[in-house]
């Protein structure tokens, strides 16, 4: 599309364009990251007009109301125990009650094969699919060929689980932006991710709060069996983080998702607000009034 999206002209020269990739990344085995991404000064002069938003969840929490696990059975009789005894709603050592420890959700031959490999590996093999420390669903067992639809349904029921699990696994798929991240922020599920390739994707969105709100997990080393993901998450992270990561998602899980009703919060409005400031800032530069 030589003249519309790269290297814009005519019309096209002020034209914004919304994609779920912020940039051209492509799958590189020998890179360290496994994803390596075209120089950026020149991505940014192909594609001039590019913006980036994630796949929206499956998901959907309500504007004027508390994230949703925080209404899920187990946290309100937390709330009530708490106050009934006097404890403080505001501990800062206090996390959300979910019964699953880690989960995947996905395929082990797809994407990043050596990290997928290697997660059931340590959730199949060496934890015995002991679910109080991994939940592993491996899509290509349970539906082989199924039809995209009957795996979407499959996806869509497992939003449960995401609400019921304190971290999600989330190798790269075919690009480093799987969907599965926003159905997992949405969810307030803390993101694992295995390259940090990811997070430089939706920077409307994300690039203020995303460091407090994922765990980053070195990929070569993980690869190579040096990381226990169990060790790492239960044992070796201070306590004190999970409710922080916790109520870094609470806070802007929204953002990875669209509400059911008119949300100042929401996906939507943060990229409509975005391509707002982004028009205005082009008109300013060319040195143009706005009415007012």
């Amino acid at each position: 599309c030589r003249g519309w999206w790269s290297y814009p002209q005519h019309g096209f020269e002020q034209s914004m364009r919304v994609a779920y990739s912020h940039f051209f990344s492509y799958q590189n085995e020998s890179h360290p990251e496994f994803y390596s991404i075209k120089n950026q000064t020149q991505n940014l002069q192909t594609y001039p007009n590019l913006y980036s938003a994630p796949y929206p969840s499956c998901l959907h929490w309500l504007a004027n109301a508390p994230a949703p696990w925080k209404t899920m059975p187990q946290n309100r009789n937390k709330k009530k125990n708490n106050k009934d005894s006097n404890s403080n709603d505001n501990d800062n050592t206090d996390e959300d009650v979910r019964n699953h420890f880690m989960l995947f959700v996905g395929m082990v031959d797809h994407g990043d094969v050596p990290v997928r490999q290697e997660i059931h590996r340590q959730c199949v093999v060496k934890y015995g699919k002991n679910t109080t420390m991994c939940t592993y669903h491996d899509m290509h067992e349970k539906f082989g060929t199924a039809d995209k639809k009957t795996q979407g349904n499959a996806f869509n029921a497992w939003i449960g689980e995401k609400l019921d699990a304190k971290f999600c696994l989330e190798p790269g798929g075919d690009t480093e932006r799987r969907k599965s991240i926003s159905d997992s922020i949405a969810s307030g599920c803390i993101p694992v991710f295995f390259t940090n390739v990811t997070e430089l994707n939706f920077p409307w969105m994300w690039q203020d709060w995303i460091a407090q709100g994922r765990i980053l997990v070195p990929r070569q080393d993980f690869v190579e069996g040096k990381i226990d993901l169990y060790t790492l998450l239960q044992t070796t992270m201070p306590p004190e983080v999970l409710p922080r990561l916790q109520r870094t998602l609470a806070t802007y899980g929204r953002q990875f998702q669209y509400s059911l009703d008119e949300d100042a919060n929401d996906g939507m409005r943060i990229l409509l607000d975005g391509l707002k400031r982004e028009s205005q800032k082009r008109l300013d530069d060319q040195g143009h009034c706005v009415a007012g």
